[in-house]
């Protein structure tokens, strides 16, 4: 399970503060640890050739767990964490589960409030982006949010279905699996966060599409407070030319209560 903090955007979700191993038999989690990435980092001998944006702008020596879903497809980026996770500890995994900070607040949002004992704090949906500092913060909320659920008799099962699926349909919460049989049935869900397109071409046809794929490289987690318009006009000539014109405003809404920064993006 990747924790990706979405403050601190990446193409694929966000920085990969931590990370957990997730067990399961006959349908019931039977393990759930959480760990920091760093220490997958650490132990990681190979040479891996980082994208061009983290070798140039960051200076990273090799890809690392931290990063590698520089991709904008989620099943690339799953791909490479579980090589990069297989080479440093030798073993290997059935799938991975992409998680970022807003879906951890929908599910808070569905409990209420949930104790981190870690913390020694109460987290509920007014305060998690506040005390959400750390970049280990979201796997250690999400394990607490698992044995909350473990405890509580009250189960608000409706809210948390719910705020679940509204992640799924959101990208905050995706799946990638190696078997093809699987993974072709999230794709065509779309609960992969994959770039599929399944468009007919022929010759009376121009499949118009544009993506925005970008990283935040400054070592803030600013993007809680960045707000973009996007807009695209298109033009097609008289001679059956078409081009297109995209504009993209930033707006950067930090105050100096939120500890301002400048937004530095890739």
């Amino acid at each position: 399970v990747l924790f990706q903090n979405n403050m601190r955007l990446r193409p694929g979700g966000g920085v990969i503060g931590s990370y957990a191993i997730l067990k399961i038999k006959n349908a019931k989690v039977v393990e759930f640890n959480v760990y920091d990435s760093a220490q997958i980092d650490e132990n990681l001998k190979a040479y891996i050739e980082p994208p061009f944006g983290l070798r140039r702008y960051l200076l990273s020596p090799s890809l690392y767990l931290k990063d590698s879903n520089f991709d904008p497809d989620f099943v690339n980026n799953a791909i490479s964490a579980s090589n990069i996770y297989s080479l440093a500890t030798s073993n290997k995994v059935d799938g991975v589960i992409g998680v970022d900070l807003s879906f951890a607040e929908e599910i808070v949002s569905a409990l209420g409030e949930v104790k981190v004992s870690d913390y020694k704090k109460t987290i509920n949906k007014d305060n998690l982006y506040e005390i959400a500092q750390s970049e280990d913060f979201l796997g250690i909320l999400v394990k607490a949010i698992m044995q909350d659920l473990e405890k509580r008799k009250d189960k608000p099962y409706f809210a948390l279905a719910e705020n679940v699926g509204r992640s799924i349909k959101e990208k905050h919460l995706i799946f990638a699996f190696p078997e093809l049989t699987y993974q072709n049935i999230f794709t065509a869900n779309g609960w992969s966060s994959s770039l599929w397109d399944n468009r007919q071409k022929d010759d009376n046809r121009i499949n118009d599409y544009f993506g925005i794929s970008e990283a935040n490289l400054g070592k803030n987690n600013i993007n809680r407070f960045i707000s973009r318009s996007v807009s695209k006009k298109l033009v097609v000539s008289e001679q059956g030319n078409v081009s297109s014109k995209l504009t993209i405003g930033y707006k950067n809404n930090s105050s100096s209560k939120d500890k301002a920064v400048d937004y530095k993006n890739y």
